[in-house]
């Protein structure tokens, strides 16, 4: 993965929860914290089960994020669960991609404040892509 947070942002930062508007019928969602128009906010990706969306995923830590200001990106997997839990690396990985630059576009990321995590077949996933990508 190529993306990474830097200086560059639009405007205000839209606060609240927002559609990615990246994939057609399995997007994603964003949560931005409104700490996000005053400063560089810390940003959790969380990665879905086998068979779930980012909305049920978003549920599980949305009022945790909101009190501590924490951006939340919750991107969908391409199929029904993550690429490499069925054979590898393909258009998850770009996907996420494309997701994280989309957030460090609109946002400012405290680059020191940045994790991924999931659950299930996501935690898979993130267990493999975190530590890859520093």
């Amino acid at each position: 993965m190529s993306a990474r947070p830097g200086p560059q942002r639009q405007a205000a930062p839209p606060q609240g929860v927002s559609r990615l508007g990246l994939g057609a019928r399995r997007d994603g969602l964003l949560l931005v914290p409104p700490q996000a128009a005053r400063e560089a906010v810390p940003l959790l990706v969380l990665l879905h089960g086998a068979g779930r969306d980012a909305a049920g995923m978003l549920r599980l830590l949305e009022p945790q994020a909101r009190e501590a200001d924490i951006a939340l990106l919750v991107p969908e997997s391409r199929k029904v669960t993550w690429d490499v839990i069925m054979g590898g690396f393909g258009p998850d990985v770009a996907f996420l991609d494309a997701a994280l630059r989309h957030a460090f576009a609109l946002l400012p990321v405290d680059a020191a404040r940045l994790a991924i995590g999931g659950f299930s077949d996501g935690a898979s996933y993130a267990l493999t892509l975190g530590p890859a990508n520093g």
